[in-house]
């Protein structure tokens, strides 16, 4: 089974969309901040989670549930806007701010979690910088970084 988490409008043919909002007509109309999800332990091969993370009030308890729902093996790809861009501070909804180090430490648990990919986007003025100092720049310049594009395989015995 393959979920996109937090779907809206950009359903993934071949997945199980799910979203709270009716109108997009998702597969599964669920809350992601209410807890249990409704899928089964071990049932998910891969999950997807675009500009959804960010939403969501507990990031221990989402953890808790990715791990939960995945197998042994699945593949979680969490997209996530850079704390220092515009695009983190727009949105009222937003309750989190990310950059690699929120990540590293949202998943450090090295027997449960395997970070496979830690990307900083960068946007097309950050794409002037080399790539080992965009991070440091951020600090200084807004609209370095865009997101954070993460991938982590779940380990489980």
């Amino acid at each position: 089974m393959k979920l996109h988490l937090g779907c809206g409008l950009k359903k993934k043919s071949g997945w199980i969309n799910v979203d709270i909002e009716k109108d997009v007509k998702p597969d599964v109309i669920h809350d992601l901040n209410k807890y249990p999800w409704p899928f089964k332990n071990n049932s998910v091969d891969e999950i997807y989670m675009s500009n959804v993370l960010e939403h969501l009030h507990d990031l221990y308890k989402v953890k808790d549930e990715l791990y939960r729902i995945s197998k042994h093996g699945c593949l979680v790809k969490i997209i996530v806007p850079h704390h220092n861009s515009h695009v983190a501070f727009n949105h009222p909804g937003h309750f989190h701010y990310f950059n690699s180090c929120t990540i590293s430490m949202l998943f450090e648990d090295r027997r449960k979690f395997e970070i496979t990919k830690l990307e900083l986007v960068p946007s097309r003025m950050g794409a002037l910088f080399p790539k080992k100092y965009r991070e440091l720049i951020s600090c200084y310049l807004h609209e370095v970084l865009r997101y954070v594009d993460i991938e982590i395989k779940v380990l489980k015995k």
